[in-house]
């Protein structure tokens, strides 16, 4: 499996595991207030989706930089080169892959309520 391949493969996965968060948490909107015990399961389900969902695009971003001759390995540098990408030279995978980041990054920030698309 070639980088390109590896890379579609880590973002179809991350996007997966984005919708599948998105379906928890409006599945745990609809639990009633009065049981406390299935709404924490929900609580503690969301947070280690988010968890898996966050370790996963930062090894997406690892990946993209990696087949773009960057060397990134920790979360923090990943995303601070993410947002830094206004130089002309970026090659067409490394932006394809920006793209999709600012999607993910938009959609985690849409977690916080009512504007879950």
């Amino acid at each position: 499996m070639d980088e390109r391949e590896s890379i579609v493969l880590s973002y179809q996965r991350a996007f997966r595991l984005l919708l599948h968060l998105k379906n928890v948490i409006a599945a745990s909107k609809q639990v009633s207030a009065e049981d406390e015990l299935l709404k924490e399961v929900y609580r503690d389900s969301i947070v280690k989706k988010y968890e898996i969902l966050e370790d996963q695009l930062w090894k997406l971003l690892s990946r993209i930089f990696k087949a773009s001759g960057l060397e990134l390995n920790n979360p923090r540098a990943c995303y601070r080169q993410a947002f830094n990408i206004n130089q002309p030279e970026v090659p067409h995978l490394y932006r394809w892959g920006m793209n999709g980041v600012r999607f993910f990054c938009f959609s985690l920030s849409s977690l916080d309520g009512n504007r879950i698309q």
